[in-house]
């Protein structure tokens, strides 16, 4: 469990995703990177991630984080997993939209 997602959102997002047939590897290098953008909403919003609350804007606000965070000194994320990472979000964003309107 992470403090900065609520847990139920992130279980129910992993079931989606095995539902849609991922390998339980790419489930977890999905999990990963949805935590990673969680910790950085955490830390820009102040508030735990919720598909209720998540935008398109988040996500590219994210992205231009860890792309900079790339070019910057410090510690570096390759671009395949800043890919996965975003890859992640957008799944993420997807999943939240869908369970919005579904009844």
């Amino acid at each position: 469990m992470s403090e900065t997602i609520i847990e139920k959102d992130e279980q129910e997002f992993l079931d989606w995703l095995q539902a849609k047939g991922l390998s339980d590897q790419t489930l977890a290098v999905y999990r990963n990177g949805l935590r990673h953008f969680a910790r950085w909403y955490w830390l820009i919003r102040g508030k735990q991630l919720s598909a209720e609350e998540i935008e398109m804007k988040d996500i590219e606000e994210y992205r231009a984080y860890i792309w900079g965070r790339k070019r910057q000194q410090g510690p570096r994320l390759a671009g395949g997993t800043i890919s996965t990472y975003v890859s992640a979000t957008r799944h993420f964003l997807e999943w939240a939209l869908q369970s919005s309107t579904s009844p």
